[in-house]
């Protein structure tokens, strides 16, 4: 077991080198180590959604120095409530939910923080939720996994102010990242499905092959009310 925990981290440190050397990221602090062992093609494919959005996100960042500035999720923690700071998984929330009725305490945990810091000060603030089509789109309860669920959890935590108790931010979007446009179609149609969902300006939605190769922060992401929402 000893010899496989120090194989994994020597993966973790070459990974990081990198990306360091392939993209010149000042700060590669991907973390691998959650299911480390398990290490199934979904699993991997997921991890890896979350650093070509990471390393997306530097590059455009860069590119309008000094203007912005990419905040990460340990800059961001570093100002949130002291009991924000020690949990041991700070962007997490639960609250209750109610679905075809019943109701029920559930939580979510984003898949990356970030945010984006102007040069006057102001900050957008992101929660971000990479979806390779492992779970269904929707289920009818709350105690199986789905993108419903957590997108229940989100609005009512935003209802709830939980951004502003927890996080000290004012505001912030949920940003999805499907596998591929029919699985975005797909989450957007049910969003479309909730008029509470559909009528909340949380959530916007895109997929890896629209972002590939194209400038994130001027990207086009789509809204259930068929608006767009820039990152910029």
């Amino acid at each position: 077991m000893e010899a496989r925990a120090a194989e994994a981290r020597r993966r973790d440190r070459l990974t990081a080198q990198l990306l360091i050397h392939q993209h010149g990221l000042e700060d590669a602090r991907v973390d691998y180590s959650r299911r480390n062992f398990d290490t199934k093609r979904a699993f991997l494919l997921h991890q890896l959604a979350i650093v070509d959005l990471r390393v997306a996100l530097t590059l455009a960042v860069r590119a309008r120095r000094p203007h912005l500035t990419l905040l990460e999720p340990d800059q961001l923690t570093a100002t949130m409530p002291p009991a924000t700071q020690a949990a041991p998984k700070p962007f997490a929330w639960r609250v209750k939910v109610q679905h075809n009725g019943s109701l029920q305490d559930v939580g979510v945990h984003p898949d990356y923080a970030f945010a984006l810091r102007f040069a006057d000060g102001s900050k957008r603030c992101y929660l971000v939720e990479c979806d390779r089509g492992t779970m269904p789109v929707e289920r009818a309860a709350l105690r199986q996994t789905s993108i419903l669920k957590k997108l229940l959890v989100y609005h009512r935590g935003h209802k709830q102010n939980m951004h502003v108790r927890h996080f000290n931010w004012k505001a912030f979007r949920v940003l999805l990242v499907a596998n591929t446009p029919a699985r975005a179609a797909n989450i957007k149609q049910a969003i479309e499905r909730r008029r509470d969902l559909k009528n909340s300006e949380l959530f916007y939605i895109t997929d890896q092959q629209s972002i590939a190769g194209a400038d994130i922060l001027s990207h086009a992401w789509q809204h259930a009310t068929d608006s767009t929402y820039t990152l910029i």
